[in-house]
């Protein structure tokens, strides 16, 4: 009589452990343990963490009707039951809402913010290196002796008309989308004159954005007309705050990256941000 089946002293070898799935932790993380055979025929363990995230996606009413609806067109042959979408070759025509268009009987909007300092920060005049809206060709100092027009800088610096260090150029931006990142500030403040610096406050696990933000100016003059045209400015669905950001409490001579400011980079030498611009001409 032949006797069927594994005894119970034979090798079991060729099993592998069952799979254990462990209880979620604080954070909601499972613990996956499970083996398995290689390509050499050895025995490997493999250890995953799964987390399940459920996210819930928020659809219109009307959509909802729209799935109801029969089939009709070139999906009034499809037969498989499949909820298609079909991509429209036609030529449509959209309005832009934020076009510069006055209709019969309304009002002209209000002028663009960035309307006159388009590209100020851009035009250098090579005569008299003036940061301003006038071309070298059109400079009003081009006809000035070299001399006359040294006298005259010097004397505006001695008026004080000179710009101020950067550290007192550096706004305070409040109420930042998370999703807004270094560039998109930059770009945005960057209308106004040149920008020196962008710091996005960040958490360290997420790397989202905390919701404020430091933006220094080469000159206090380009800060304070940033400062008057973003006041409330709509940005990325939020209004923007801005006020003069505070100096540190901590004496700047503790600090050798503050290189006798009353801002500190963060870092232990002085980096460019940290050095007063030269006098604007």
């Amino acid at each position: 009589m032949a006797i069927s089946g594994m005894r119970w002293g034979d090798e079991e070898d060729d099993l592998l452990p069952q799979r254990v799935e462990s209880e979620p932790d604080s954070n909601g993380v499972r613990q996956i343990v499970e083996w398995k055979v290689n390509e050499a025929g050895d025995k490997v363990k493999v250890t995953k963490k799964v987390k399940k995230v459920t996210e819930v996606e928020r659809i219109s009413k009307r959509a909802l009707e729209r799935k109801k609806w029969a089939k009709f067109g070139d999906a009034l042959d499809d037969g498989d039951g499949s909820n298609v979408t079909y991509m429209s070759y036609e030529e449509v025509t959209l309005e832009d809402p934020n076009a510069d268009q006055v209709l019969p009987g309304e009002k002209k909007e209000e002028e663009n913010i960035f309307a006159g300092v388009k590209n100020s920060s851009i035009v250098v005049c090579r005569h008299c290196g003036m940061v301003g809206d006038h071309w070298t060709l059109k400079c009003p100092y081009k006809d000035t002796p070299k001399e006359e027009l040294e006298q005259d800088m010097a004397k505006r610096a001695e008026a004080g008309e000179t710009a101020a260090p950067a550290a007192s150029a550096t706004l305070r931006v409040t109420n930042v989308s998370p999703d807004t990142r270094e560039d998109d500030l930059k770009e945005l403040f960057r209308a106004f004159g040149p920008v020196s610096r962008v710091y996005l406050a960040k958490d360290r696990e997420t790397f989202q954005s905390r919701g404020f933000a430091f933006v220094s100016f080469m000159y206090r003059e380009d800060a304070e007309k940033a400062l008057n045209k973003l006041q409330g400015y709509g940005y990325d669905h939020l209004i923007l705050k801005l006020e003069w950001a505070k100096p540190s409490n901590k004496p700047a001579n503790d600090d050798a990256g503050s290189m006798g400011t009353t801002f500190r980079s963060g870092y232990g030498k002085a980096l460019p941000q940290n050095v007063a611009p030269p006098p604007r001409k």
